[in-house]
This record gives C-alpha cells, structure tokens and sequence, in this order.
C-alpha cells in the first residue's frame, strides 16, 4: 500500500488533496494541530472512500515535532511515497514593515518547516523513490501580498530548482505548485465573501472566469501530477490561476 503525507491537512486545500489521493487507493497522513478536526476530517474520507487515514496531531512549527512526525510514521511501519508540503499561511502583524518576530515566524510557517521535514525523512523518501510537492503562491509572481508572507513564499521556489538537481540522483522529484486565490470553507477568500463583499469583488473581477480558484481542483491537478509515470515533472513550477498572472 501507498502512502501520501500531507502537512496541515485537517481542513482546507491539504484536506482536499488527501481526500483525492484517497479516491486513488492512497492512504492519506494528516497532520494538524487540532486531533479533533484530524478526527473529522479522517472520517470523512473514510466514509467516501473506505481507507483509514493515519492522523497526527501536533503543530510542526514547534521545534521537537517534526522529527516526533518522523517517529511517529517510522513506529507505523510505513514510508510515504508522495509529500505534499501544504502547511503555510498568514502571520498576526505581518504588514508594511514586519518586525523581525514575524518575518521568522512567516519563514518557520511556510518555509523552514517543510525544508526541515525534508532533511528528516530523505533517507525514507529514497527508498520509496518518492515524490515531493511544495505549495507555494503566485504572489512569489505578482509580489502583491504581505511582505512577510510574500518573501517566505517565493523562498521555495530557488529551494526547488537547487533541490531537484541534487535530488533527482537519488530517486527523488520535486516539484512546486502555485495556486491563485484559493477558495474553500475558511479560506481567506471565503472570509472575504462574509466580512469585505467589496474587496472580495474587486479581487473577484481580475479572475479569469468570474471564480476562484477552486481548492479541489487545485488538489486533483496535484494528485495527478504525483501519479504520472514521469521524471520530467522535476524541478517544475506550476501556476495553477487560470491564467491570471
């Protein structure tokens, strides 16, 4: 059996995607902060698609907890043949001028973290010739968004091209993709739609197609791209807007 280790999975875009590896006969690993929204959230896909997922419960921006996922998936018994690096997010006060408190914690969220769990579990990932995502952003394109958020963010994407040349001898692929403006319960686009209509429609009518993107969508073009048969996926970085940027 395969496995597919999904960081900050209990709800929105890493829910979505663990949800569709699921639908591919791939046992999901969610981890997220909360054991209850965890629980939820592995029922639900148990009930569409009849596999248990593995949850862990535990906020990897803390410095001991990735290296507790790594035992925790190791005492499992298990290897997981596909990692999606979907934890990330806004930091409190990350706005004009960022102190430095919130640069290194916008870095740990949606940077450090991911690179780290890399490190930890390489040896692993190696012998199941894994697969390795990094979600990032288009605003690493457009440079509009907090500049907290914005320069952690666009730090995957040299992270991608160096690793994909040295990882790529031994098994490995890496890749990046870069949704727009996801749209999903919670998402920020969500909250929008209910606290800023205005703002919410001023971005709303630079889409393409009158939408968002919808995080589903964005999920099973990730899956997809796990399941080809096919190394040239390598180093890539995908935008995922609907031609927007």
């Amino acid at each position: 059996m395969d496995y597919a280790l999904i960081t900050g999975s209990s709800s929105g875009l890493g829910y979505c995607i663990a949800k569709v590896f699921a639908k591919h006969g791939i046992t999901p690993i969610l981890t997220g902060r909360d054991q209850a929204s965890l629980n939820r959230a592995a029922n639900f896909i148990q009930r569409e698609s009849a596999l248990n997922p593995i949850r862990f419960a535990g906020n990897l921006t803390d410095d001991s907890i990735p290296m507790a996922l790594h035992r925790f998936i190791c005492d499992q018994g298990i290897t997981p043949r596909y990692l999606v690096h979907n934890l990330g997010g806004g930091i409190q006060g990350d706005c004009k001028n960022p102190p430095l408190c919130v640069l290194r914690k916008s870095f740990r969220l949606n940077f450090e973290v991911s690179i780290e769990i890399n490190s930890i579990f390489y040896d692993d990932l190696k012998k199941t010739s894994a697969k390795i995502v990094h979600i990032g952003s288009t605003s690493s394109l457009h440079h509009d968004a907090p500049p907290s958020y914005l320069t952690s963010k666009s730090a995957i994407l040299p992270y991608v091209k160096n690793a994909a040349r040295s990882f790529a001898k031994d098994g490995l692929t890496i890749f990046a993709v870069l949704p727009g403006m996801l749209d999903h319960p919670g998402s920020y686009v969500d909250r929008l739609r209910i606290g800023d209509p205005d703002r919410h429609d001023r971005f709303l009518e630079k889409m393409t197609y009158g939408q968002f993107v919808p995080s589903i969508e964005v999920a099973h073009y990730i899956v997809s791209l796990c399941l080809v048969e096919s190394n040239m996926i390598n180093g890539s970085i995908i935008t995922i807007d609907g031609g927007v940027d």
